[in-house]
């Protein structure tokens, strides 16, 4: 009867912990589609980014304002502060120098990055 217990136990997680990533995952599939906010141009080609849909992003502080679920990602250099934008996540870059791009963002920037970076692709080009 233990066994058994045991066993069931085992199951109930090993689902429980596939249900709580299912969702993570379906906002890195390419061909999903998750909208945003620009709000902030920190340099050429990077672009902070308040997510609308999957929580992927972090708080992020600027001076006295707090926003939820901010990532930090390449944009075109035609995408500005307080538009509204919809791209497909291609992948996490694991530093800010794994750059999403070949040529690199050129920044030196004096104010904090947010937790999270994404490459994305697709820009404005996905509903």
């Amino acid at each position: 009867m233990r066994t058994i217990t045991t066993l069931m136990l085992i199951i109930s997680s090993f689902l429980f912990v596939n249900m709580s990533c299912e969702k993570e995952n379906e906002s890195m599939n390419p061909s999903h589609c998750v909208r945003g906010t620009v709000i902030y141009d920190a340099c050429a080609g990077l672009r902070f980014v308040q997510m609308e849909g999957p929580i992927i992003g972090t708080p992020w502080r600027n001076g006295n304002k707090v926003w939820d679920n901010v990532i930090a990602t390449n944009l075109p250099a035609d995408i500005r502060t307080d538009s509204t934008i919809s791209f497909v996540i291609e992948r996490q870059a694991k530093t800010f120098k794994d750059a999403c791009t070949n040529d690199g963002w050129a920044c030196n920037m004096n104010i904090s990055l947010p937790e999270k970076i994404y490459c994305v692709k697709n820009v404005n080009g996905c509903k």
